[in-house]
Formats: C-alpha cells, structure tokens, sequence
C-alpha cells in the first residue's frame, strides 16, 4: 500500500488492535508463493496502525 491513497480501499467492520476503532481499510496482498491465499490487510481508519490476517 506504499504511495496509495488509503482513500481507495474499501472499508469493513472490524477492531483495530491498537486503539479499538472499528472501521479499517482492506486490500490483498499476494504475500507467499502463488498456490497459497493471499494476505488480507487491515488500516484503521483512525490511528492508521497496519495489520494483517492470514487464510
């Protein structure tokens, strides 16, 4: 997400660990070798803390 506008991504419900907001931007990341699931990454749309969850 380097350079992007977090603006872009589309937002979901969710808790941020760090400040407990619960709205983040979400996008996926090809993040392992190809025949894996990609890497979904969290933003909170608050305190901008990155985070992410595996399949």
């Amino acid at each position: 997400m380097r350079g992007e506008d977090i603006n872009t991504h589309p937002t979901t419900t969710i808790t941020c660990p760090e400040c407990g907001h619960n709205k983040a931007a979400w996008w996926l990341q090809q993040t392992r070798s190809a025949d894996e699931a990609p890497t979904r990454f969290f933003q909170c749309l608050k305190c901008k803390h990155t985070w992410r969850e595996y399949d």
